[in-house]
């Protein structure tokens, strides 16, 4: 993404709480937080550890004031182990409430919302829910062009390309 604004001359500066670089560009301010859920609910790392969900923690994460926000959420969600205690058919309404909580705290923000992508260790069919997230994600995305919430179908353009053995090694 990095790449692709710089050869398109935008200015532009990633923004987050998190700054470890998961390419090879030179921003490397993201809010990306591996192993969350959407939230809320109970999901932590640890004993006495934060809730790791993203509802629980907008508004700080926010603190930034992004002007536009990617949102690829919702894996997590639809794997009830024990680790994680979420209930798989509440994940397309949780995305729900987040987008709309999202909105709540930056009105003025342009929230790209991606459907999930394919995943490496199943096909989506053995995993409930998936399809329901997606839909909803696309839903969302497709209401109102006033509410600045727009859609990327991040699954089928890259079912469209992936190579399994090779990209998720």
């Amino acid at each position: 993404l990095e790449a692709l604004l710089r050869e398109a001359g935008y200015a532009f500066d990633f923004t987050g709480t998190q700054t470890g670089l998961a390419h090879s560009g030179t921003d490397p301010d993201h809010e990306g937080h591996s192993g969350y859920t959407i939230g809320p609910d109970q999901r932590r790392f640890c004993e006495g550890c934060a809730t790791a969900n993203l509802y629980d923690h907008l508004e700080a994460y926010l603190s930034s004031e992004p002007d536009i926000i990617l949102l690829l959420i919702g894996i997590n969600d639809l794997l009830p182990w024990e680790e994680y205690p979420v209930r798989p058919e509440e994940a397309p309404g949780k995305l729900a409430n987040l987008v709309k909580r999202i909105q709540e705290l930056r009105p003025e923000a342009y929230i790209f919302v991606a459907s999930l992508a394919p995943i490496s260790y199943m096909d989506s069919s053995k995993l409930p829910y998936y399809e329901e997230v997606n839909q909803m994600a696309e839903k969302l995305g497709n209401q109102d062009a006033e509410d600045r919430v727009y859609f990327v179908d991040l699954n089928r353009r890259m079912e469209a390309t992936i190579d399994r053995s090779a990209d998720f090694a």
